[in-house]
């Protein structure tokens, strides 16, 4: 055989590879389109096909071979990735009252861990063809299994729950958002104010015990006073400034 019939015959998995990923982000972007009734079910497509390369990406820095086993692995990670944003997607459409962000954190705490805990037995299920003596099966059970942890990736820290739960960590919360309506004529007028959050709202968001937190400081002030290091009335306007702080609102 020719060194040009080998390597065309080396590239035909690749190829065929590569074809089914596409038929199958169209025919994902064909199902969301037209049988899904989910808002924001469009954002499953190019997370899906990021999870895919991110798989091809990492199985490459774990050096397994590109064979036609570990390449029909992309389709299942569609899939996969395609299923935990659907998951996402549907659980913060339940959650219906509070703002933003407390919508996204609610729907973090209620699909994060019965997703991971799915995601994990995934993972358990294929690593068990790793102990099969033959090569191909151990390669698709380790390519399946970096699939699986880059779908999971994809679907919970890449767009909005990433953008949100960045803004909570730094305890930035939601601003105050107000709609405007315009008249006809040229006019314009305030239909509606929804206010932000407070800082108290904030840090429940991110499991502070915000019922200790003025206690806290008030006995922080009182060992302050007996060492000599601070007055009353300094203590008091330091309790009134913290307690009005936290009932403000956040950034």
């Amino acid at each position: 055989m020719s060194d040009k019939q080998t390597t065309v015959s080396r590239r035909q998995p690749l190829y065929r590879a590569a074809v089914a990923a596409a038929l199958t982000l169209v025919a994902m972007l064909l199902v969301t389109l037209f049988v899904l009734r989910l808002p924001l079910r469009l954002l499953a497509v190019p997370l899906a096909a990021l999870a895919a390369y991110w798989t091809a990406g990492a199985a490459g820095l774990a050096r397994l071979p590109i064979t036609p086993a570990t390449m029909a692995v992309l389709p299942v990670v569609l899939g996969l990735a395609t299923d935990y944003t659907l998951q996402c997607v549907n659980r913060l459409a339940d959650e219906e009252s509070g703002g933003p962000t407390g919508r996204v954190v609610r729907a973090v705490r209620a699909i994060l861990p019965p997703t991971g805990i799915a995601a994990a037995a995934t993972i358990a299920g294929v690593l068990a063809f790793a102990f099969s003596p033959l090569p191909l099966l151990r390669q698709f059970a380790f390519f399946l299994a970096i699939g699986v942890v880059m779908a999971y990736l994809a679907a919970f820290l890449v767009g909005a729950y990433q953008e949100t739960l960045g803004d909570l960590h730094n305890l930035f919360g939601d601003t105050h958002v107000v709609h405007i309506r315009l008249h006809d004529e040229g006019g314009w007028w305030i239909e509606e104010i929804v206010k932000g959050d407070t800082a108290n709202k904030v840090l429940e968001y991110m499991e502070y015990d915000v019922a200790e937190l003025a206690p806290a400081l008030s006995r922080d002030c009182e060992r302050a006073i007996r060492d000599g290091r601070m007055t009353i009335a300094e203590s008091q306007k330091l309790k009134r400034f913290y307690e009005g702080e936290l009932d403000g609102f956040a950034l």
